[in-house]
């Protein structure tokens, strides 16, 4: 895993990593020194860094990472499993009823941004397949939430068996 940042499982959390603890399975073990000294302020710099991370895929889901002002990562690093298959699907949203999954997942995220006291949210979709469609479905769902929701998110990436990219705004057109 990463050192500096905590990783939320189900509902556990995992402490950074130090000479005692274990690395997380889903990264690679050549993770920078201390994440939360580096400033990622440019596109790449984001990949540099999420790319020493992320090694292959393992499973399904979208790892959410918290940026301060400073464009460092803030709060713990949550990778989420789990997810509808697709983006659309209705959940129940109070006060608001029915919403479409990726509405309630950016209204979700914004809260959460607000209280690690992040200012930006960068996104890393891993899919063992090749997970294009889904993973450009998704991607395009939650810039459209995330805009709605007023919540700022940085850029997305994706982990796949093709390799690591970073999502562009033509590939969300």
């Amino acid at each position: 895993m990463l050192p500096g940042a905590e990783v939320i499982h189900g509902n556990e959390l995992h402490a950074p990593i130090g000479p005692e603890s274990s690395h997380d399975r889903r990264m690679t073990t050549t993770a920078p020194n201390n994440l939360a000294d580096r400033i990622l302020n440019t596109d790449a710099k984001l990949y540099e860094t999420l790319s020493l991370i992320f090694d292959t895929p393992d499973e399904r889901a979208v790892w959410i990472f918290f940026l301060d002002e400073d464009h460092r990562v803030t709060g713990p690093v949550m990778p989420l499993e789990n997810y509808p298959a697709t983006p659309n699907t209705l959940v129940d949203e109070p006060p608001f009823g029915r919403v479409r999954f990726a509405s309630a997942l950016a209204s979700r995220l914004g809260d959460m941004l607000d209280f690690v006291e992040g200012s930006t949210l960068v996104l890393v979709w891993e899919d063992t397949d090749a997970g294009d469609p889904d993973t450009i479905e998704w991607a395009r769902a939650l810039a459209i939430a995330a805009k709605e929701a007023e919540v700022s998110l940085r850029a997305q990436f994706a982990l796949n068996r093709h390799g690591f990219w970073q999502i562009t705004p033509d590939d969300l057109a």
